[in-house]
């Protein structure tokens, strides 16, 4: 975190820490969104053995998994935690 001037008034307000913190935990969501779907759509796309964006995006969104604007969908989120963890495991034993 950085330090503030001692001179600052305002720096040790609990509303400026609160409102840095949720948007530091609402970034990190983000990243965590974004990487979630890169994962779903490698995983589609090596599935139906695909290479365009867009069909995986399409299959994606008539699975239930993402948006209309292509986000992850709460169904989605589930299925890349519950495969992804998958993944490692048979990753490993192989």
């Amino acid at each position: 975190m950085v330090e503030p001037p001692e001179n600052d008034p305002i720096a040790d307000h609990p509303r400026i820490y609160i409102e840095r913190r949720h948007s530091m935990e609402g970034s990190m969501g983000t990243m965590t969104d974004f990487w979630a779907r890169e994962w779903l759509l490698e995983d589609i796309a090596l599935r139906h053995a695909i290479n365009d964006l867009d069909t995986a995006i399409q299959i994606g969104q008539q699975a239930g998994l993402l948006t209309s604007d292509a986000y992850l969908t709460d169904v989605g989120r589930r299925y890349v935690k519950d495969n992804r963890a998958n993944e490692v495991v048979v990753a490993l034993e192989q």
